[in-house]
């Protein structure tokens, strides 16, 4: 019987799940990575997944995967060539490196005509220059370039020229919308994580292949729906929420199979409690993705999501008799090997998670939760509760 598998990858964990649709019945597994071996290490994980179902690997039909934020958190070495006169302000509005930026004699009009050709020797000696400066990546933003896209298309002509390694994105092929300097972060975001997402996409097929499975393969993206591998890799920029999505997708299915087209999805990470809102089976989904530190956006749709509260690595602390006090500070939880009380460590005093199954030590947490506990001057499952 064909089975669907859920893959969220994390850089120290991921969690697979098994969906048979016809049963509804699912098989959920976590599974520890090795940086340095993710393919192998997922590939374990699959095969002791298959077993725990009970199928064999040719019942998998379907997969899709959300990728780790981190991948998109440490972008490559990437340049940015821009219309000449905006490689100053261009780059601090899209909070790039201005060294690592360049203007290209050209000029298109908001119409679409042409009223400054491109210098191609002037911009293949940039082009060189960044190189020079050690770049792996070419993110090419130029002005009205969505109008008429000549220039930018010819200036990856000349870059895969000079370099047919380098990962080139075109700000035209990213995104259309929301203004120069918010283009200008999307295909920065795209030309600097799509070897990233290359690779991340390449250990992921050598975990299936390793075992014995070729099911189709998906990326979800921001919006919650899928892009095949190619469109991933060309499009890294409507990536970075899929896995805030993914839990939005999931709470709506979950909805709708208990008879409600109007919910709330509640998702505690570990540093931040985020809610999204869904109306008639779906999330309402925002014009633009928060990027980086969350001070900028990206203009491409995405799961409209917003900071609800803490998350479950917040530490808890009672500064006077009587109140708890939850964050800012994060840290590991103690029922995970930490010293400090969380709220991780509330919620496994309360039995509200399953200790055996995510291997947490209940005993440390009550022991954290407790002088918390002293300090405010109320009981364990009080302190935990509150």
């Amino acid at each position: 019987m064909p089975r669907r598998l859920g893959i969220d990858m994390r850089a120290t964990r991921t969690d697979v799940l098994l969906y048979d649709e016809q049963t509804g019945a699912s098989d959920i597994l976590k599974i520890a990575m090795d940086p340095a071996d993710p393919g192998s290490a997922l590939t374990q994980g699959l095969e002791a997944l298959v077993r725990m179902a009970g199928i064999s690997a040719g019942d998998i039909d379907h997969a899709a995967v959300s990728l780790p934020p981190e991948v998109f958190d440490n972008p490559a070495r990437t340049g940015l060539l821009v219309t000449q006169g905006f490689e100053q302000s261009l780059p601090h509005r899209a909070g790039a490196d201005a060294a690592l930026a360049r203007g290209v004699p050209e000029r298109c009009l908001a119409n679409g005509n042409v009223s400054h050709e491109l210098d191609e020797e002037a911009a293949e000696r940039s082009i060189r220059q960044l190189l020079g400066q050690g770049i792996n990546a070419l993110a090419i933003c130029l002005m009205h370039a969505p109008r008429n896209p000549a220039h930018e298309v010819r200036l990856e002509e000349i870059a895969l020229a000079c370099d047919a390694s380098l990962r080139v994105a075109l700000s035209h092929r990213v995104a259309h919308g929301g203004g120069e300097a918010a283009r200008a972060r999307a295909v920065l975001l795209a030309a600097g994580t799509s070897a990233s997402v290359d690779a991340c996409l390449s250990a992921v097929e050598a975990g299936l292949s390793g075992a014995q499975m070729s099911p189709s393969l998906r990326v979800v993206q921001s919006t919650g729906d899928c892009l095949d591998r190619a469109a991933a890799v060309q499009q890294p920029a409507r990536l970075p929420a899929a896995g805030a999505a993914s839990a939005v997708a999931a709470a709506a299915k979950a909805a709708a199979a208990a008879g409600h087209q109007k919910a709330v999805s509640l998702n505690i990470g570990s540093t931040a409690a985020t809610g999204a809102l869904i109306r008639q089976g779906r999330a309402r989904i925002a014009d633009a993705t928060a990027v980086g530190d969350g001070d900028g956006t990206v203009p491409l749709p995405s799961v409209d999501l917003r900071d609800i509260g803490s998350g479950l690595n917040a530490v808890a602390s009672a500064p006077f008799p009587g109140m708890v006090r939850v964050g800012p500070a994060h840290a590991r939880p103690a029922c995970q090997g930490g010293e400090a009380a969380t709220v991780m460590d509330a919620l496994a005093v309360l039995k509200r998670l399953p200790l055996a199954a995510l291997s947490l030590d209940g005993t440390a947490a009550e022991s954290a939760v407790a002088k918390v506990a002293a300090a405010m001057g109320a009981g364990l499952h009080e302190t935990a509760a509150a």
